[in-house]
């Protein structure tokens, strides 16, 4: 799940890993081995545990990317996680 762009945009792998260093403890594993494995875990990705939150991740990084090439959207709408996307506050802060 957008790979290339973990490899070559520092700020997308910046979110990703902000993402996934929040959500650790609360999915007991690092949501970043299941996205860049060097197997791929397929299997995993697709049970609603992993897969909603890999999604969102995904998601966010790409907004912040976008916004941070200067796409600034004046409203947002979104669709199931992408609602939560669209509502997430520009920088996760750790509880």
């Amino acid at each position: 799940m957008a790979e290339g762009l973990y490899q070559h945009e520092p700020i997308f792998r910046e979110q990703v890993d902000t993402c996934a260093a929040f959500l650790k403890p609360h999915i007991k594993q690092d949501l970043r081995s299941l996205l860049y494995p060097a197997q791929r875990a397929e299997a995993q990705l697709q049970e609603t545990a992993i897969a909603q939150p890999a999604l969102f991740v995904i998601e966010y990084a790409l907004a912040q990317l976008w916004i941070s090439w200067g796409i600034k959207p004046q409203a947002m709408i979104g669709h199931s996680l992408g609602e939560y996307v669209a509502a997430a506050k520009r920088r996760l802060k750790s509880a």
